[in-house]
């Protein structure tokens, strides 16, 4: 073996490789040969784990063919890691000279990769003679294993960046089919087909099941559902399948891997091997899948609208994907499915509440024919109804405008940061920047949907009221030292808490504000309320927190007033301030993000706890601005 490859020209060789080549695999391989043919070696290899699925891949490189890749199985790689750094200079003497005489090598010089990833990766020299080392072998190689590692990152952030853009087409399929079909069957084939596509799976099918008594949970641990579960729709490779044609509806009961994932659900069940569950017992496998030909098992809940955190929503179905190789789920893939899932959970009870609207007309329309006595009164009826039903198309136009808007515009930013953390040469700090914007849009998608459920439980009175004894002033407290340490950041508000005209001034300020009611609806309606006045406040300003207690017939009131300084509400606008997806015109026009739906979910919420919530808006003497304050009473004791 002649003299190593002077370092510094060595590493000019592998960075530009790195910069030059266009395919990463042959990257790697170019690299392999050049270490081997540098370090003039009889072979040189790189094992590397690009991500759960794609384990121990190889870049090989030899003198001539007799070592072949093949030959790698022969070397206990992960147990010589464990060394780090490693140099055997006869297989035939070392303690693995058992393992590795299937090698056809006699000397080793392994270093395990580090740097720029935690990859299990390694650089492996071999000779097929017995060949003592030199220290400065070891160092070169140990020294280089650092611009391998880049290399590895490399292909680790193009392999991510190809599932990026195969989970991003999957979303832009799915969203575009909900846009322009209202076809369940549609979007359900869409769904399956192209999640199976992306994330490489080879069958599945959705489910939907439908219960004799739904509120089987109730009942205790032991209680087991009954009812039918349908096959609504399987993948072509499922259909092909003559053995499960007969098999498109079978009872709950009769599948242990139906109850198992209905216990766990809402979360996902996810079988990696069914092999490495020997606890859970498989009655008539093929009902769902070939016990034969299946390893591994994903069933993703589709659930049904959201109730109390003390109640379990009812589970719609399952979408169900089957591979015939162990599969290691990762938190990507679940994130996906999971997406998918509650696409088509939004899709079948939209359908549901459109076929309870369409069988309301078609009944109120029969109705207008059978009987010509009464015409008068069902043509005010159908009147009626058709304003309900043109102001439930203009709250859905509403809904889709808004929702268009807020969902396209942090994507949009969410696509544009992902385009800049690609190019080549982004340093960390621009890294930070584009992963806090992800974040931040992210979150912002997320308080949307939460902002929804919650108004949506409000709306349709599910959600419960959990009352307890709480002090107002722990709340404030709380809240305040939030919001104070966020505005003194961001744009140098200050709140000032006030509390005043109590009415029994013998008790301590405790007493006097100590309520009856639910704690976490109380928290939401300030906190929210305060999110809205330091949103449009102007900056360097002061947002007030007034606190009263007064006593009336009724009992005593607790009454909470939010001012702050800034932008106005015009008496136009004040009128409809607490509509869904209505924002004040000004606010619209100069880009202040939000959806509309703040100020509903508040006067939702403060119905709820039996409370009064009122607005006002006035200029300032002398000044563009307005005082703006938001005023909520609340009975001490809820009835």
């Amino acid at each position: 073996m002649s003299e190593t490859l002077p370092y510094q020209q060595l590493e000019n060789r592998i960075i530009q490789i790195i910069i030059s080549s266009p395919d990463v695999n042959q990257m790697l391989m170019d690299i392999a040969k050049e270490l081997g043919q540098s370090f003039s070696v009889d072979v040189c290899f790189i094992t590397h784990e690009i991500n759960e699925q794609s384990k121990h891949n190889l870049a090989f490189w030899s003198i001539n063919n007799n070592f072949n890749s093949q030959n790698i199985a022969h070397i206990p790689v992960q147990e010589i890691l464990d060394f780090g750094l490693f140099a055997i200079s006869n297989i035939s003497e070392s303690p693995f000279k058992n393992t590795c005489k299937n090698s056809n090598l006699s000397a080793l010089l392994i270093s395990k990769t580090s740097g720029y990833n935690q990859l299990n990766s390694a650089i492996i020299l071999g000779e097929y003679q017995a060949y003592n080392w030199t220290e400065n072998e070891i160092s070169s190689l140990k020294n280089i294993s650092v611009l391998v590692s880049l290399a590895l990152r490399v292909c680790q952030l193009q392999q991510e960046a190809k599932l990026s853009n195969q989970y991003e087409t999957l979303l832009r399929e799915i969203g575009g089919t909900l846009l322009q079909t209202s076809s369940l069957n549609s979007l359900f084939i869409l769904a399956l087909e192209s999640t199976l596509k992306t994330l490489q799976i080879n069958q599945g099918l959705i489910l939907t099941l439908k219960y004799n008594n739904p509120l089987f949970k109730r009942l205790g641990k032991e209680a087991k559902p009954q009812g039918k579960a349908d096959i609504i729709c399987q993948s072509e490779k499922f259909k092909n399948n003559k053995k499960y044609q007969k098999n498109q509806s079978f009872n709950i009961a009769e599948s242990d891997l139906i109850l198992k994932a209905l216990e766990k659900a809402p979360e996902t069940l996810a079988i990696e091997n069914v092999n490495n569950y020997p606890d859970l017992i498989i009655n008539n496998p093929e009902i769902i899948f070939d016990s034969q030909t299946t390893e591994s098992l994903l069933f993703v809940p589709i659930m049904g609208s959201m109730t109390s955190e003390a109640r379990t929503p009812i589970i719609l179905g399952f979408l169900i994907l089957q591979d015939q190789k162990s599969h290691v789920w990762s938190n990507h893939e679940l994130q996906l499915v999971n997406w998918v899932s509650i696409q088509i959970s939004i899709n079948m009870l939209h359908n549901q509440s459109l076929s309870r609207v369409q069988s309301l007309v078609e009944e109120r329309t029969s109705q207008l024919k059978w009987s010509l006595d009464v015409q008068a009164k069902l043509s005010e009826k159908m009147r009626q109804q058709l304003e309900e039903l043109q102001q439930l198309n203009k709250l859905k136009d509403d809904f889709l405008s808004s929702m268009s808007h807020e969902l396209n515009t942090p994507l949009t930013t969410m696509k544009i940061a992902i385009k800049m953390l690609r190019q080549p040469y982004c340093d960390a700090e621009k890294q930070t920047k584009y992963l806090d914007i992800l974040e931040q849009e992210w979150n912002r998608e997320y308080n949307l949907i939460k902002d929804l459920l919650t108004l949506q439980q409000v709306e349709s009175q599910k959600l419960s009221i959990q009352l307890k004894q709480v002090n107002l002033k722990d709340i404030i407290d709380k809240l305040g030292m939030e919001f104070n340490k966020k505005w003194s950041e961001n744009k140098g508000l200050n709140l000032v808490v006030n509390y005043d005209l109590l009415v029994n001034k013998k008790q301590s300020l405790v007493d006097n504000l100590q309520l009856y009611t639910d704690p976490y609806t109380l928290e939401q309606i300030i906190g929210e309320l305060l999110l809205n006045a330091g949103k449009y406040a102007d900056p360097e300003t002061k947002v007030e927190l007034n606190i009263e207690r007064k006593i009336t017939r009724e009992g005593y009131l607790i009454i909470i007033t939010i001012t702050n300084y800034g932008w106005g509400i015009s008496p136009d606008e004040q009128r409809y301030i607490f509509d869904k997806f209505r924002r004040g015109k000004g606010v619209t026009d100069s880009a202040i993000p939000g959806t509309g739906l703040g100020l509903t979910m508040v006067k939702s919420l403060v119905d709820h706890l039996e409370g009064n919530i009122e607005v006002s808006s006035f200029p300032l003497e002398n000044s563009p601005s307005f005082v703006t304050s938001f005023t909520v009473t609340l009975p001490q004791s809820f009835q």
